[in-house]
Formats: C-alpha cells, sequence, structure tokens
C-alpha cells in the first residue's frame, strides 16, 4: 500500500510540473486599454495590427496576469512592425502607404510619433537611442533616434547605393561608446565603426554575406555571426555557411578568420543572442517559415550544442537581458533560462 500511495503522489506531481511549464492562462480582452505601469524588465510583449491601431500583449514573467494595451494610430494593417525591447519598448512602425511615413511608438507613455521619412530599418539601440538605417532613392544614411527627446537626425555617415539593388543593413551592436554597423550588397560585405561623428569603414568579405549579427567588440576589433552567403531576399541566390567571424583591425590593416558552426539547423535564421561571458554566447534561432525555435550554447572556438526546440509557433518578438530570455506572438510567449533551456510558456487563451 504503501508503494502504492508512492506512485500515484509521484504521477501527481509530475502532472502538477506540466501544467505549470505549460501554463495556459485564461485572458479576457478588456473594455479598457490597461494604463498601468509595465514592468518592460521582465515583460515581452506581442503585438498584432488592427483596424484601430497596434493591439500588444504583455506578457509578464513574474505574474500570471496578462495585460492588453492598445496604441490608436493612423494606419495601414500591412505596415510592418519591428519590436525593440531593449531597457524599455519601442516599435519601429514602416509605412507601407507612399503618403505616410514611418512613426516610431513609445509603450511606455503610449505615444507614437511621425520620423519625417519613409524608408527606415533597425540596426542597434542602447538605452538612450534607436539608431536606424535610412534610405532614400539612391542613398542610405545613418540616423540616431533620441529616446528622451523624441529628435531624430542624421549622422556624418551617407553611402550610395553599390548597385541598383541597394544594400542591405544588419544588426549592429553598441559597445564602449561606439556603434557597430554589418551591412552588404553584391560588392561584399563592410561594416561602419560609428564613434561620435566620426566613422570608420572596413571590409569583412569580397562575398555578399547575410544574417549578420556583431556580438561582441573588443580593443582591436570585433565578432561577428554570419549565417549566409548569398542575400536572404528575392534578388539573389543564398545557402546557409554559419560561421563565427573575428575580426582584428591594426590601422587600416583588417583580417578575418572564421570558424564554421554545426548543429544549427538548415534554413535556421538568428533571432539575437546573450553573452555569457567574452567566450560564451547563447544563440536564439528561428528555423525556415518562422516556425520553431532553436538555442544553441556556442564559444570562441566555434563548438555549439543544441539545447532546446520548441513546437511550432509564430515568433514575433525577442527579448534578452540579464532578466529575462523570451520569445512571443499576440497569443504566446516563451520563457527560457540562460542557458537557452525552456522554462514555461504562456498562453492567452
Amino acid at each position: 500500500m504503501k508503494k502504492k500511495w508512492i506512485f500515484i503522489s509521484m504521477v501527481i506531481l509530475v502532472i502538477f510540473g506540466y501544467i505549470f511549464l505549460t501554463e495556459k492562462i485564461n485572458f479576457e480582452s478588456k473594455d479598457k486599454s490597461y494604463t498601468g505601469e509595465i514592468e518592460f524588465e521582465t515583460t515581452i510583449i506581442g503585438y498584432e495590427p488592427s483596424n484601430k491601431g497596434v493591439n500588444f500583449n504583455l506578457f509578464n514573467s513574474n505574474q500570471k496576469e496578462i495585460n492588453q494595451v492598445n496604441i490608436p494610430y493612423s494606419n495601414n494593417e500591412r505596415d510592418l512592425i519591428t519590436p525593440l525591447q531593449n531597457k524599455n519598448a519601442y516599435f519601429l512602425i514602416q509605412s507601407t502607404d507612399d503618403s505616410k511615413n514611418d512613426s516610431i511608438i513609445d509603450l511606455e507613455t503610449r505615444k507614437v510619433q511621425d520620423i519625417g521619412w519613409r524608408g527606415h530599418s533597425v540596426v542597434a539601440e542602447n538605452e538612450q537611442t534607436i539608431l536606424l538605417a535610412k534610405y532614400k532613392k539612391n542613398q542610405w544614411v545613418l540616423a540616431k533616434y533620441d529616446k528622451k527627446s523624441g529628435n531624430i537626425e542624421d549622422t556624418k555617415f551617407q553611402e550610395n547605393y553599390p548597385d541598383p539593388s541597394g544594400v542591405r543593413v544588419h544588426n549592429g551592436l553598441f559597445n564602449d561608446n561606439k556603434w557597430y554597423i554589418p551591412y552588404s550588397s553584391s560588392h561584399g560585405t563592410f561594416a561602419i565603426i560609428l564613434d561620435g561623428n566620426t566613422y570608420t569603414k572596413v571590409s569583412l568579405s569580397n562575398q555578399e554575406l547575410s544574417d549578420l549579427w556583431i556580438i561582441n567588440t573588443s580593443n582591436d576589433g570585433f565578432t561577428f555571426y554570419s549565417g549566409y552567403i548569398g542575400a536572404t531576399n528575392g534578388d539573389s541566390m543564398s545557402f546557409m555557411d554559419s560561421k563565427l567571424n573575428q575580426v582584428n583591425i591594426n590601422n587600416e590593416d583588417v583580417k578575418v578568420s572564421s570558424i564554421p558552426i554545426d548543429n544549427i539547423s538548415d534554413n535556421a535564421y538568428c533571432l539575437g543572442f546573450y553573452k555569457k561571458d567574452d567566450s560564451n554566447y547563447l544563440m536564439l534561432f528561428k528555423t525556415q517559415g518562422n516556425t520553431k525555435l532553436e538555442t544553441i550554447l556556442l564559444n570562441a572556438n566555434g563548438k555549439s550544442e543544441k539545447v532546446f526546440t520548441s513546437p511550432e509557433m509564430d515568433i514575433q518578438s525577442v527579448k534578452i537581458n540579464q532578466f529575462i530570455i523570451a520569445v512571443a506572438n499576440y497569443n504566446e510567449a516563451i520563457f527560457l533560462d540562460h542557458s537557452g533551456n525552456f522554462i514555461k510558456k504562456i498562453e492567452t487563451n
């Protein structure tokens, strides 16, 4: 009889643990939008365009309640939304209407700001600034959006398109008061190091690399991840060639050494990373079709270990900081630990 009760207790504990890990929260749409403070450090935000603006679901890892915020603005439901979830949460709205400019939503103040131009993409951010690539007819520039004042100004960097298909600006990094910005075209792959009002341009490859992420910097260079050779759009052929690249800069001498990375699924794209230390990284990937999340532990020698693969989900938003690592869409969020292991899933249902 004692063994029987032990077995029953173990079954109950397993069932309870499963319910906790795959927690579902009953969620009823509120008549009034949530107006309380948002715990940005521990919250990941899913979004859904509507004919009344953008609806946001706030998935807080420390609370069971999911709150909803609606930000009204004169929008098109086909507008492209890029979430930024650093210390607070901002969203770049790329207008698909030729008569309207792009906008930035500040979720803390619930304000929408017209930024005066169509044709922006997010390059990087820090606590004070969002760095944008601003595309014109035959030229692109780097522009800074000040989060506190809302001012936007062009930097000194500007360059003509080297070919009719333009350039693809990838995922940069701010560190030690400098911006590191990778970009590519059919002419090759380059990086801009922006230091105040001055900048340096370095050549990284004569090939067109894509899915680029600056993941670390040092006094004499930087480290970046590259996922593909060729553009990741319909203009050219591409194939997966995941590598960790170390760039060393000595005056005008630039040396790039590359290490192949395995264990990454075919046709996977990087979502972001967490730097555990100067030699170890947690990398987040989405598989082809944006259907699954994969986490990889990677060290500076290119050794990689696949940690977790999620069930299918449409990944919209990513939040990575010292408090949480999570991905979300409008209806669900997955939370991970800092080694890439699954902690729990929260659904609105």
